[in-house]
């Protein structure tokens, strides 16, 4: 990674994005490191991603030498409530920013941020997917990451850098509770400090579902920006490869936390589909960039939960 040539993250004020700008600044100290955010934040660059213009204009300014882009409707909830903002932002946002780079800085490598729900139906299969298995998203958020993620596959062909990371679940102190382990990890510290009857209410713990550490989904694109020569156009699956049964996740955080609890399942607003199994196969990615991942189940956990003790004290106090 040379000199002066900035990294720019769009995206830069959410979960990922601030341990990711953080990360990057300790890892080239001497790249700038720039940061984007749709509102208006201190020390970010405010960016409208469904704007065409304001992203060739922030485009020409920066002439990054390798772009991160994170920014995205998130929920599947409200993408379900708005598809056409979701396709606007997620699909639309993503192709402003591809053709921008693509025409103004051929040479800049645009790292794009995906999820593993692209595969959506296929994952009835109940194995880890590789990135040949066949992309079903199943919501609308899904399918807009995955219009993207095919249309990048084309631009690359025609003179885009590009690769497409399918980020399947990853959690850790910070992120939302309306996420399922933050959520559960935050009930369980009011419980632990009697703030809270021994309750956990949940959504279906029936699920199977594939866990990382935030860590080492940074740690992720570190490894992509190390690479003297990252392979252009290719999608890669982050994941650990072990599915996590969610009724025996929460057994484990009440067993860290020392508590004794009954849990609740609440019915859900039904989708047209649920996967009840989601897990991805992370070979292709750990064999090309030399990734695994390093923080261990139980620290995710612990991590979590002491997160959320203190959130819990700092409230009370």
């Amino acid at each position: 990674m040379s000199a002066l040539r900035p990294i720019l993250v769009t995206g830069a004020d959410g979960f990922v994005g601030q341990r990711l700008t953080a990360a990057l600044r300790a890892e080239f100290p001497a790249t700038p490191v720039i940061g984007t955010s749709h509102t208006d934040r201190e020390g970010l660059h405010t960016l409208e991603i469904r704007a065409p213009e304001k992203v060739r204009d922030l485009i020409a300014a920066v002439r990054p030498r390798a772009c991160i882009h994170l920014a995205a409707l998130s929920s599947v909830d409200e993408a379900f409530a708005d598809p056409i903002a979701t396709y606007e932002t997620n699909l639309f946002g993503t192709l402003h920013l591809a053709h921008a780079l693509r025409d103004l800085c051929p040479e800049a490598l645009l790292i794009y941020a995906s999820t593993g729900e692209v595969y959506g139906t296929s994952f009835v299969t109940r194995t880890p997917l590789s990135e040949t298995s066949l992309l079903a998203p199943a919501n609308p958020y899904a399918a807009a990451k995955a219009a993207a993620d095919l249309a990048l596959g084309q631009m690359a062909l025609s003179g885009l850098r590009a690769l497409t990371l399918r980020l399947f679940n990853h959690t850790g102190p910070g992120q939302s509770s309306r996420f399922v382990l933050p959520r559960m990890a935050e009930q369980m510290a009011a419980i632990k400090a009697g703030h809270k009857p021994p309750r956990l209410e949940t959504g279906s713990l029936d699920r199977w579902r594939d866990f990382l550490d935030v860590s080492d989904v940074v740690q992720a694109y570190i490894a992509i920006l190390r690479h003297e020569d990252p392979p252009n156009g290719q999608a890669f699956n982050i994941a650990s490869g072990t599915p996590r049964h969610l009724r025996k996740v929460a057994r484990e955080l009440a067993a860290l936390s020392g508590v004794e609890v009954e849990f609740v399942e609440h019915a859900t607003t039904p989708r047209p589909f649920d996967s009840i199994y989601s897990s991805g196969d992370p070979s292709r990615f750990a064999d090309t960039f030399d990734w695994r991942p390093a923080v261990p189940w139980k620290g995710l956990l612990t991590s979590l939960l002491d997160y959320w003790a203190g959130q819990e004290a700092r409230m009370r106090s």
